[in-house]
């Protein structure tokens, strides 16, 4: 008995799936890569209140490696107030650590926070901040995740650049539950 077209149409199509991944498996034991030798990219956010903008500063910050890259966590490691960087790779090397050493005069200021939930999760997962300067909102969202296999600290740092201290700085925070909290004048 003959197989109806569609059998054989998928059999050839799975077949020539599994080709390919083949083909993948045996480039990436030649050492080949995914992203092409691709280097590292970071931008700087240099928008203005009219106009959106990012500056590439991957050569000056010295993370544009060559690095078949996976993930990137960003986390005050040191506990010195600025935020380090460790990445995950494919390649060698498959975990690359980056300390934030600028010097203090030339930092910008911070805040942090580490949030715990009581009504809602315990690790604040789906949590809303929103951290009011003046009339900038900077908001940010507690996340289970942020890159293939990792997660980000939990602890959440807002740059605050050299603000005003006559501006006030205020923190709602909206829990995964729809809670509310208001600070002022942290």
């Amino acid at each position: 008995m003959a197989q109806s077209p569609t059998v054989e149409t998928e059999r050839s199509e799975l077949s020539s799936y599994l080709k390919s991944w083949d083909a993948l498996g045996s480039m990436i034991s030649r050492g080949r890569s995914f992203s092409g030798y691709e280097k590292n990219c970071v931008f700087l956010n240099t928008s203005t209140n009219n106009l959106t903008e990012f500056t590439d500063i991957s050569a000056v910050s010295g993370i544009d490696f060559i690095d078949d890259g996976r993930a990137l966590i960003a986390t005050d490691w040191d506990h010195d107030g600025d935020l380090d960087i460790w990445s995950t790779n494919r390649t060698a090397p498959r975990v690359r650590f980056l300390r934030n050493n600028l010097a203090e005069t030339n930092r910008s200021k911070s805040v942090s926070f580490d949030l715990e939930g009581t009504k809602s999760n315990r690790d604040a997962i789906g949590t809303i901040l929103r951290l009011k300067i003046g009339s900038q909102v900077r908001t940010h969202h507690i996340t289970a995740g942020d890159g293939f296999l990792s997660q980000s600290s939990k602890r959440i740092t807002f740059g605050i650049n050299k603000h005003n201290p006559d501006q006030p700085i205020d923190l709602d925070i909206i829990w995964p539950d729809g809670s509310k909290n208001n600070f002022t004048n942290i």
